[in-house]
């Protein structure tokens, strides 16, 4: 069935950044109030915290080192002194920094400091022309999105662990030769005529991509904070049904569709699942398969590299029957009545939500929702099936639809029949479309 309406009816991200334990001190100021800017210090901790880069010691336990300690603050303006306070408070790094106002400008600026190497490690500042109350809007957090994008060792490292988790979590789909499409007699027009295909082998992601795998790449990838990378949209922000938020820094806020950070990551564009793609075979050390050509335009995929890359509409049907069995009319099983231990489907999900991964039953290579929960991304521009054997199908080179497989968790059985189809325009991103990954 090939839709054509607009309308589709494990980590914490906490854990991929390692923590590093900071104090916060006041915000100098100079041609505001006291309370101002106090106002400011304080939504300068939240935002520092929401990061999830830094651990921030309380303000109150602050200011009870400082009581006991007879330290005297005031006056304590120096890298030097400051570093003294952060020894005290036994933290790793030290935020200080200034609120101003010249004319009708405001400027915040910072300073992250190690207490180790007195160094200062990075700088941020923020001008705000008009009203104070923008800083705590907007200045506030970019100031936190500076102070916490200094890609230091740590984000790398921990980027480059997630990435080998996800490499070790891959399963092998040995190649062969299948019958593919409608073989049970009770799908749709475009399933036919059932053909057999050869593939190669290859390995699948058993897991669709969650919200914080996808958080991790915005993030590293830079992407605005509207979701636009290079022209591009990536994932729609501004939509009642987006799980990911922007403070500064991407972060999963969650909402009724999406039960949870492992949930798999919607609303993503076909040009965003291909993003991600090449960034996560970058940070693996893989060769990226796709390519641009032109401006924006028509994008290429190198079927040698070893990177990762969307599956094939015909692998994924391949990896959803468990090597093109046909006993696997559904991703798991060949019967109706067991269909509730592979699926989140309309008639068992109570919250009307997408699922975390991996939640239900995996089929026989250890694929986890390859018939419901969300509607998975594939390669392949739409075409017709055509008649004869075919051997490592790619789809059409031209096209407006792009292929859509697997289905969502209120759709109805048919749709998490094995062999049906989707498709929908690639700069659509609807609210229960999502994707996996494979490589060869």
């Amino acid at each position: 069935m090939i839709f054509r309406y607009l309308v589709i009816a494990v980590f914490l991200f906490s854990s991929l950044f390692a923590q590093t334990q900071i104090a916060v001190v006041d915000l100098q100021a100079q041609g505001v109030s006291i309370h101002e800017a106090a106002a400011l210090t304080d939504r300068l901790i939240v935002e520092l915290f929401r990061t999830n880069r830094f651990k921030v010691l309380e303000r109150e336990m602050l200011d009870r080192i400082i009581e006991e300690q007879k330290f005297q603050l005031s006056g304590c303006n120096s890298d030097q002194c400051l570093v003294k306070l952060g020894q005290l408070a036994n933290v790793q790094q030290i935020v200080a920094g200034s609120i101003s106002k010249v004319g009708q400008v405001y400027t915040i600026s910072a300073r992250l400091i190690s207490v180790e190497t007195a160094q200062v490690l990075t700088t941020g500042i923020y001008d705000n022309e008009g009203d104070i109350s923008n800083l705590m809007v907007i200045g506030i957090a970019n100031i936190a999105s500076q102070l916490a994008s200094t890609s230091g060792y740590s984000i790398v490292t921990s980027q480059k662990k997630a990435a080998a988790t996800i490499l070790k979590s891959m399963k092998e789909v040995p190649g062969g030769t299948f019958t593919m499409g409608d073989i049970w007699g009770d799908g749709d027009a475009d399933e036919l005529p059932a053909h057999n295909v050869t593939l190669d082998g290859f390995f699948m992601s058993p897991y669709e991509v969650t919200n914080a795998q996808f958080i991790e790449f915005l993030n590293a990838r830079k992407v605005a904070y509207n979701g636009y990378f290079n022209g591009q949209i990536l994932i729609k922000m501004s939509d009642e049904y987006s799980a990911i938020g922007f403070n500064g820094l991407f972060y999963y806020c969650g909402n009724e569709y999406s039960v949870s950070e492992e949930s798999p990551v919607t609303l993503i564009t076909w040009r965003g699942a291909i993003e991600y793609c090449n960034w996560l075979s970058e940070i693996s050390g893989f060769d990226p398969c796709y390519s641009t050509l032109g401006n924006g335009g028509y994008v290429n995929c190198d079927w040698t590299a070893n990177g990762y890359r969307l599956p094939t509409e015909a692998e994924w049907e391949y990896a959803a029957r468990s090597g093109g069995r046909i006993d696997q009319k559904y991703s798991g099983t060949n019967s109706d009545d067991h269909l509730d231990k592979y699926a989140w489907w309309f008639f068992n999900n109570e919250n009307d939500a997408a699922k975390p991964v991996g939640t239900k039953e995996p089929n026989a290579l250890g694929l986890f929702d390859l018939s419901g929960n969300v509607f998975e991304w594939c390669w392949d521009i739409e075409g017709k099936y055509q008649k004869g054997s075919q051997t490592n199908p790619r789809g059409e080179m031209f096209g407006n639809f792009n292929i859509m497989r697997s289905a969502a968790w209120f759709s109805p059985k048919t749709y998490l029949r094995s062999s049906d189809r989707h498709a929908m325009l690639p700069s659509f991103p609807g609210y229960n479309i999502g994707f996996r990954i494979v490589r060869n």
